[in-house]
């Protein structure tokens, strides 16, 4: 005879014994093999990957926004540092945020970028502001706002904390209730006689300084060289020039004629520059101040001159150096008498 169990239907179960033995002892058989948990576990792993994507996804676009400020009280007009620190992965593109006189209720006094950071994958870029305030009181900067395009390709945007800053007033505490006004300090009245009195003394000062300025004698300058003096001057700077070793005879003739008449000139009261060489020679003549031996040594000279300026005569070097030494024997020769003892 079989038993009861051995009559129902036979299943043979070809799994190790070994594992199927641990399996049941451990009372997971039915919960690893069952049909219906098998597709349990292949949903709980779908969502494990999801859950790891996502999770990468957020730590790839982990944008952080952080603001600050340097003194959290300040008074009326006293100028605060406002600093903004935006962090993001080098993968993205951010917009960090801009701060201006539309968005801001304190003036704006200078502005600036810090270098950007980078590490470890991220970017750190930091900007600062120097502001100040009119108004006392509370004063809560804008909600800094960084934008960015995911990598899904949504816009997106990461905010940072609202920073409050306390603007102190400069006066005293209850100054309503003080009085402000201090006593009125003394006027002096200065009668209107007194002020004429000083504005004709002033008028009379500026007169009397006027005239001393328009009337005081001229100061004498130093007295004026004699003639003979100023003629020898001349012929030595002439001497002296690039005429002779440039070979220009012509302009040296030209210029020691013109040193002798103007000595002339000076020297015995004649008109020499504006007669001719006939009428100087004429009019040296009738002077008595001339000797004979001054006028032809005079005439000589003169003549050879003419020679030079409209006769084309060339003369050679040596020539023109005795033209020379005669004009400087004739201005020592005609000195005043007194000089020439």
């Amino acid at each position: 005879m079989r038993s009861a169990e051995s009559v129902g239907p036979q299943t043979t179960d070809h799994r190790p014994q070994t594992v199927r033995r641990d399996l049941q002892v451990c009372g997971l058989w039915s919960t690893v093999y069952g049909p219906r948990n098998a597709f349990r576990i292949v949903g709980w792993c779908a969502v494990l990957v999801c859950l790891l994507r996502l999770s990468t996804a957020v730590s790839a676009e982990d944008v952080t926004v952080h603001a600050s400020v340097d003194k959290p009280e300040v008074h009326v007009g006293e100028p605060f540092r406002y600093r903004i620190i935006v962090e993001y992965p080098e993968s993205l593109t951010v917009r960090t945020p801009v701060l201006d006189d539309k968005t801001t209720a304190v003036s704006i006094e200078g502005s600036g970028t810090e270098l950007p950071l980078k590490a470890d994958g991220r970017i750190t870029r930091a900007a600062w502001w120097k502001l100040a305030s009119l108004q006392p009181g509370a004063v809560t900067m804008p909600t800094p706002v960084a934008t960015y395009r995911a990598a899904d390709g949504a816009e997106r945007s990461a905010s940072g904390p609202a920073v409050t800053v306390t603007v102190k007033s400069v006066l005293p505490e209850h100054w309503e209730s003080q009085d402000i006004r201090g006593a009125k300090p003394t006027i002096l009245v200065i009668p209107w006689w007194l002020w004429a009195i000083g504005a004709t003394a002033a008028l009379a000062a500026g007169g009397v300084f006027w005239w001393l300025r328009t009337h005081r004698p001229p100061v004498p300058g130093p007295p004026p060289k004699p003639p003979h003096e100023r003629a020898l001057d001349e012929l030595l700077s002439l001497r002296r020039g690039p005429w002779l070793p440039s070979g220009d005879i012509e302009g040296f003739y030209t210029r020691l004629s013109a040193i002798i008449r103007r000595y002339v000139e000076a020297r015995f009261a004649l008109r020499a520059p504006e007669m001719t060489t006939e009428e100087f020679l004429q009019a040296a003549v009738h002077s008595s101040s001339l000797s004979a031996t001054h006028q032809e040594l005079m005439r000589r000279f003169l003549e050879q001159c003419d020679l030079v300026k409209f006769a084309q005569y060339r003369p050679s070097g040596d020539e023109a150096v005795q033209a020379y030494d005669a004009a400087v024997r004739f201005v020592q020769e005609t000195r005043p008498a007194e000089l020439v003892a």
